[in-house]
């Protein structure tokens, strides 16, 4: 009979489970573990210390029953077992760190658990899938002895060989002495058991073992394995250079120390891209506009120069804006670019940088506020507000909301700050962007703020539509893009500086521009597909917007990225659809990050993130203005 290494909850009474965590920490497993034959809960192991394993944890109910284990690899994260919280809900559940035995939990870091996540597509132990994350309710104290991250596994480890057949693992846990039993030992129990090809363990139990499961055990020998009661727990390896990672979760097997069938694991490499979104989500790069110096007097050619550098990533470009709306991209450090401003207006002006990485994510901006000195006037329209506000913002609505005001008799625009104030219940959920009266968009928030409450904007530095006219109808464009919230655009304003040009040259007549295709494509598992369309005629790159339709197993692990004329930006990240299997897209999604003009190849990626055999289609996508 098929075993879960996890004990009974009061929810999950009728669960007859083997699982086990992985947790992560540079401690050295130690060589030895203390004899206690006829004792100890992991088969065939001995005592061991929390000293020596100090990412252990014991995952419990709320009112303090032990049913598995897990690994801490945060701290606010614990990875455990898929198998281990089926039916459970984040309040019945708590962990306790720090402990060697199970009857000091009163001494050990107790949390709360704040929310489960579930590795997508999991139905059985036997299919694998086997992952969860528990975020806690306040992070542990990782500057003791007894509670320590440990490091995950990652594929390079996997291709390093750190998981090869051959060798030796350490499991632990305080699960039972050996299968069906319901006794379980007070003190912290480890083992030694050899990795075990999958090719033996499918072998070995007659059917396939997929690839994101690894097994260890000592076949046509047995006496050694995980039990009842370790599920979720960690299976660590040596990682070559002193210390330890966790390679292993405990999940299930066929009996306990049994010859014939060696203990199944969730393979922790397999899940490394899925943790780390959670628990080390991709950095975004910094940058430091270097020259000019902020309150520099400048005139004629200027030269602009920064730094940028990225944790988790490579840069890939640092883009230069100028007072009049260019932009200069340069890909090699030192960067630098330069721009002539005998054509501008005298008075203040600002020029800026940001960086991208390669991933997709983008820099603040870094900024030095100039004055420009080259004989030419200007003039200001002060600061003009919208008059058809408060405007309630449609929930779920991707047409969205827009709050109007209407410049007239003004120049061509040298300098423009936005005052925004929307109240919101999540504004996470909002797109919201500033339209010209020429049709250029400028992205003011994309889904930025996660579950904080209210968008506050004030005069804010746009350089977006530096050397259009200020004169016509600007708009303030707000889409709720999911469920269950609502908000109010309260006010609106813009303050320009302008040209003193007798009213100002008329706004250009806006150009529509887009191209699509239906390619019908499949996702492609733990990779990518790209599909390419060519806009022709004329139109600004920087107002483009994004619609896209498909279909997928699990939709959440897609992120999509979007290409033009070398530049490449986050089109939008993991997450953005439900954990669920269906339809996914939208409409009207404004990119930031392009410039320049529309015309040519736009390329958009989807990108699968996980590698556990889903299926999808991308149906139909397309750009415009």
């Amino acid at each position: 009979m098929n075993k879960l290494l996890r004990l009974p909850t009061l929810s999950m009474a009728m669960l007859v489970a083997q699982a086990a965590c992985v947790p992560s920490a540079p401690n050295d497993v130690p060589d030895t573990v203390e004899d206690s034959a006829g004792k100890a809960g992991i088969v065939g192991g001995g005592n061991a210390s929390i000293t020596d394993y100090p990412w252990q944890i014991s995952l419990q109910t709320s009112s303090g029953s032990h049913f598995c284990g897990g690994s801490i690899i945060d701290a606010n994260w614990i990875l455990t077992a898929n198998h281990c919280v089926q039916g459970e809900t984040a309040s019945q559940l708590r962990i306790v760190a720090g402990i060697t035995r199970r009857s000091q939990s009163s001494s050990g870091q107790i949390r709360s658990v704040s929310q489960i996540i579930q590795y997508p597509g999991y139905s059985s132990p036997e299919s694998g899938k086997d992952a969860a994350l528990l975020r806690l309710s306040s992070p542990l104290d990782l500057s003791t002895t007894s509670a320590r991250a440990i490091a995950i596994a990652t594929p390079a480890d996997a291709s390093a060989g750190l998981t090869n057949a051959g060798v030796n693992a350490t499991v632990t846990g305080w699960g039972t002495l050996s299968s069906g039993s319901s006794s379980l030992p007070d003190t912290l129990q480890a083992v030694v058991v050899p990795i075990v090809s999958n090719a033996s363990a499918s072998s070995a139990y007659g059917q396939t073992i997929t690839a994101d499961q690894l097994a260890a055990g000592i076949i046509g020998v047995g006496g050694k394995d995980s039990c009842q009661g370790d599920s979720g727990g960690p299976l660590v390896v040596p990682d070559g250079v002193g210390g330890v990672k966790l390679a292993g979760i405990v999940s299930w097997g066929i009996g306990c120390g049994d010859a014939r069938y060696p203990g199944l694991y969730g393979r922790v490499s397999s899940f490394a891209s899925w943790i780390q979104g959670y628990v080390s989500p991709n950095s975004a790069p910094t940058v430091n506009l270097t020259s000019p110096s902020n309150g520099a007097t400048l005139s004629g050619t200027v030269n602009a120069s920064a730094t940028a550098s990225d944790s988790d990533g490579t840069i890939a470009r640092v883009t230069f804006t100028f007072p009049d709306g260019t932009t200069i991209n340069d890909t090699t450090s030192p960067y630098s670019a330069s721009w002539n401003s005998t054509g501008y207006p005298d008075g203040a002006a600002t020029i800026r940088a940001q960086a991208f990485d390669n991933l997709g994510a983008a820099s603040g901006v870094s900024q030095a506020n100039v004055t420009l000195q080259n004989g030419n006037s200007s003039c200001a329209t002060g600061a003009v507000s919208a008059s058809d506000t408060p405007i309630s913002i449609p929930d779920n609505n991707t047409t969205g909301v827009e709050s109007n005001l209407t410049i007239s008799g003004a120049g061509t625009i040298t300098n423009l700050t936005v005052s925004v104030n929307i109240s919101h219940t999540y504004r996470g959920d909002l797109a919201v962007q500033l339209v010209s009266p020429g049709g250029t968009t400028h992205i003011l928030s994309n889904r930025a703020g996660g579950s904080a409450d209210n968008l506050i904007i004030s005069n804010l530095d746009v350089n977006t539509f530096d050397g259009e006219s200020a004169s016509g109808v600007w708009r303030l464009r707000v889409q709720d893009l999911a469920r269950a919230d609502t908000g109010t655009i309260n006010s609106f304003s813009v303050n320009i500086t302008a040209t003193c040009d007798g009213g100002g040259n008329p706004p250009p007549t806006p150009t529509g521009w887009s191209a699509s295709a239906t390619p019908n494509v499949a996702t492609v598992d733990n990779g990518s597909v790209c599909n390419s369309v060519t806009v022709s005629g004329s139109g600004n790159a920087s107002e483009v917007q994004l619609d896209l339709a498909g279909v997928h197993d699990w939709r959440s692990v897609l992120r999509g990225t979007l290409a033009h004329n070398g530049t490449t930006v986050e089109a939008f990240p993991t997450g953005t659809f439900a954990r669920q299997g269906g339809s996914f897209g939208f409409t009207n999604r404004a990119i930031a990050g392009f410039s320049g003009s529309a015309t040519g190849t736009w390329t958009l990626c989807i990108y699968d993130t996980d590698a556990y055999g889903d299926t999808g289609t991308l149906q139909s996508w397309g750009v415009h203005n």
